[in-house]
């Protein structure tokens, strides 16, 4: 969940203010408040901090999109 919601954070900015007639920070804020929950037990569980976990996660969107590019990729051939 919390890939999912960092490498779409830009996508939700955009559907904050394309999905209502102004801006509106209130959507999608209970996923906002699970991932920063999430991170920062992920960051304790690891012991280093959230910013670096942030970071990890940045340094590997395109790797973990491949994955799943290539999970999906199986399903089809597999179906």
């Amino acid at each position: 969940m919390m890939r999912y919601f960092t490498y779409c954070k830009n996508e939700i900015e955009i559907l904050r203010d394309k999905w209502t007639n102004q801006y509106d920070p209130t959507l999608y804020q209970d996923l906002q408040g699970l991932y920063k929950l999430l991170l920062d037990k992920e960051a304790r569980s690891r012991g280093t901090t959230p910013a670096e976990v942030e970071r990890e996660l940045d340094n590997k969107r395109r790797l973990f999109i491949q994955t799943e590019r290539n999970l999906q990729a199986n399903e089809q051939t597999t179906s």
